[in-house]
């Protein structure tokens, strides 16, 4: 029987190496009506979010909760499946469209509720801390990009000492175990990121799963890879999650109709962890290894950098929001908020 995934909370997008990869277009199909929000930052759309968030919970209905990959403590979108309807922030960088008006959805307009009189004495202050906000994030795609060349050479280093026949041997016998008989293609559920926050991961997969399959040691990423493309192959129905920095490297795999997982990281106690060193030819191991220690410096280098990054990034975030926040008709929007919440769940669209 197919594991629904118990909690749900993901991020909508991740800022990778290649840039903002967005997850929303998989995300926004699993529902048939929108409300997109429109409206700066500092006017409420997270706050919005949150109060749908509370009013579904009152009322016992599933919710699916979208996190923005910078801010993990800020809501990109919820899905309400039982009512067939999203609420997901529009604004950039996730430029979406809700479709036909009234037919597949609608705008929420929070930009309608700020003072322009207020903010135009703040344009130069504005602008300024936008220009630094955008300059430090094409900095982090500078250093994404360091990050992910390293990566990608220490995993071709590791490879050439993988016993890939029998790695291979090993992730079919693996596949055969959690293979269903019913196909469902793959669905990504992102869950882990880097941004103002540090690293987070959402324990999502872990709180669905029946049984947790940790891969761990030299070659984990490059053994969970094969293990995603034999799945994908089969054709069964998997869900996985990827590195927040290196785009198309899974970092989770789920297969819900058997309840399994297997993620990248250290075996806990009790857990059946499936250990690299059986599969590593030592001799090969040996001749690359001061090559992966000087990757795995510039990597954790980059990493370093871009987390000092999004300290500034979020100063500037947070400032931005603080002026826009203080130009608000708080108690205009908050009337507005209560009338669309009434809406959207008098107005089930399933």
């Amino acid at each position: 029987m197919t594991q629904a995934l118990t909690e749900f909370r993901c991020f909508g997008g991740a800022n990778t190496a290649d840039g903002f990869k967005s997850f929303f277009g998989e995300l926004t199909g699993r529902v048939s009506y929108l409300y997109v929000i429109k409206g700066g930052p500092g006017t409420g759309k997270s706050f919005f979010m949150n109060l749908v968030k509370e009013e579904a919970q009152k009322r016992g209905l599933q919710t699916e909760l979208i996190y923005c990959a910078s801010d993990p403590s800020s809501l990109d979108g919820i899905l309400l499946p039982s009512l067939g309807i999203g609420v997901f922030d529009g604004t950039a960088p996730h430029t979406l469209d809700p479709g036909l008006p009234a037919v597949d959805g609608e705008w929420i307009r929070f930009d309608s509720f700020l003072d322009e009189k207020a903010l135009a004495p703040k344009r130069e202050k504005l602008e300024a801390l936008a220009a630094r906000k955008k300059a430090l994030y094409d900095h982090v795609t500078g250093e994404a990009l360091i990050y992910a060349a390293a990566d990608r050479e220490i995993t071709d280093a590791v490879s050439e000492a993988l016993d890939t026949v029998k790695a291979e041997r090993a992730a079919e016998r693996l596949l055969k175990r959690c293979l269903s008989g019913k196909e469902g293609g793959c669905r990504t559920v992102q869950v882990s990121s880097i941004g103002m926050r540090g690293s987070v991961r959402f324990p999502t997969l872990d709180m669905s799963a029946e049984e947790i399959r940790p891969i761990f040691g030299r070659g984990a990423d490059v053994f969970l890879s094969l293990l995603f493309r034999l799945a994908e192959a089969a054709g069964t129905e998997t869900v996985v999650s990827y590195h927040p920095i290196v785009p198309g490297k899974p970092t989770e795999l789920f297969f819900p109709d058997k309840g399994v997982l297997f993620t990248l990281r250290e075996r806990k106690n009790g857990e059946n962890g499936i250990n690299m060193d059986r599969f590593l030819i030592r001799s090969v191991l040996r001749q690359n290894r001061s090559a992966i220690r000087a990757l795995n410096r510039i990597r954790a280098e980059a990493l370093a950098e871009i987390t000092a990054r999004y300290g500034a990034i979020a100063d500037c975030h947070f400032e931005i929001e603080r002026i826009y926040g203080s130009a608000l008709d708080v108690r205009a929007k908050e009337e507005y908020s209560e009338e669309l919440i009434a809406k959207i769940f008098s107005s089930p669209k399933r």
